[in-house]
């Protein structure tokens, strides 16, 4: 479900793990703050993204415009 965020989400979500959440949500993903740099991070996300269907990246790309 990674697509439904936009783009400066999953940023801070990988990068500040758990706390980046909101207050109920539970999760088992680290931060990777302290491990990856903002650019890793950055092309890690551009990586998957670039798994994904044309679909699905035109409707994540949609949640960039709306923030």
């Amino acid at each position: 479900h990674t697509w439904h965020h936009s783009d400066a989400f999953l940023m801070r979500i990988t990068k500040l793990g758990p706390s980046a959440y909101p207050e109920g949500y539970r999760t088992d993903m680290p931060a990777f703050g302290a491990t990856l740099s903002d650019r890793e991070i950055a092309a890690i996300l551009a990586y998957i993204k670039s798994q994904w269907p044309p679909d699905i990246r035109d409707r994540q790309s949609r949640q960039n415009a709306v923030r």
